[in-house]
């Protein structure tokens, strides 16, 4: 395969593999010959964003083309070994949310009622872990995030909701937490 080919076919088949496998660019370095080396990113520390809660910072970079990018903060370092056992690719250091608490305020001592994926220690069913588009790592943004869980006709169509329109779930409810089984804020 000629060069100039070859390297082409790195840039469309890189992003691909980095989304697919999570991987960054110099680790699929170690994989594959030829994967172009992108220019370091510039963090910018007035762009930091911290939870609402006293945790670790999520940190971004504005890139115009794709919008936002949100890093979580040991994977934005390359502390891969802060959650992955350096010995067993891809096994996780400890489970979940024991491994999140390491770092994170544990949301059991905070709450009288824990929203269920929260007591059930699933962090990652609304949060990535290492990137991701939206504020706070999570998965969607506004309510696709919690109706990707709870049944749209069932929420919507309750008293309280009327009229609500694309109002964020988080605007009245804590996804963590609260005093009682609504979680209001």
């Amino acid at each position: 395969m000629r060069p100039a080919i070859k390297y082409a076919s790195m840039l469309v088949i890189t992003p691909l593999l980095m989304q697919l496998s999570g991987c960054s660019r110099k680790t699929l370095s170690i994989f594959f010959d030829g994967v172009p080396q992108e220019e370091a990113t510039a963090i910018h520390p007035a762009d930091s964003m911290n939870y609402a809660y006293e945790v670790a910072p999520v940190q971004n970079t504005g890139d115009p083309a794709r919008g936002r990018t949100y890093y979580h903060a040991p994977y934005l370092e390359r502390e891969c070994n802060s959650c992955h056992d350096e010995h067993a690719m891809g096994t996780l250091t400890a489970e979940q949310p024991g491994l999140c608490y390491q770092c994170h305020e544990d949301f059991a001592s905070k709450f009288a009622v824990l929203h269920v994926p929260v007591e059930m220690g699933m962090c990652t069913e609304c949060h990535h872990p290492h990137q991701s588009m939206s504020k706070y790592l999570l998965k969607n943004e506004g309510q696709s995030l919690c109706l990707s869980c709870h049944d749209a006709s069932e929420v919507l169509s309750r008293d309280q909701h009327d009229g609500i329109g694309e109002t964020s779930c988080t605007d009245c409810h804590n996804p963590h937490g609260g005093s009682d089984d609504n979680l209001l804020n």
